[in-house]
């Protein structure tokens, strides 16, 4: 397994071959400037919200690369939305 950590809650976790990234929050955070948004290749994007500093890039990598997004449902149907793959859509448990 290969990380590679691009800021804030921002990494990437490379197994076997696939890679997943995490809460994609690049182009908007000062500390990741130097990181090229476009050589981020993924094959999973995690969402763990909603909120812009998890979200800021995931449109545009979802869109580039073709990953398929993993999050709540809410977060993933407004992605879907906008044409992104969202089969994975998470829900919290309840009795």
């Amino acid at each position: 397994m290969k990380l590679t950590y691009y800021g804030h809650s921002c990494f990437l976790a490379e197994i076997g071959g696939t890679k997943v990234l995490f809460d994609p929050f690049i182009r908007p955070n000062e500390l990741a400037k130097n990181i090229d948004v476009e050589k981020i290749e993924a094959d999973f994007i995690l969402l763990s919200h909603g909120h812009g500093d998890h979200v800021a890039d995931a449109e545009e990598i979802g869109k580039r690369t073709g990953a398929e997004l993993v999050g709540m449902f809410e977060v993933l149907s407004w992605f879907e939305a906008k044409g992104l793959k969202a089969n994975y859509k998470m829900n919290l448990g309840a009795k």
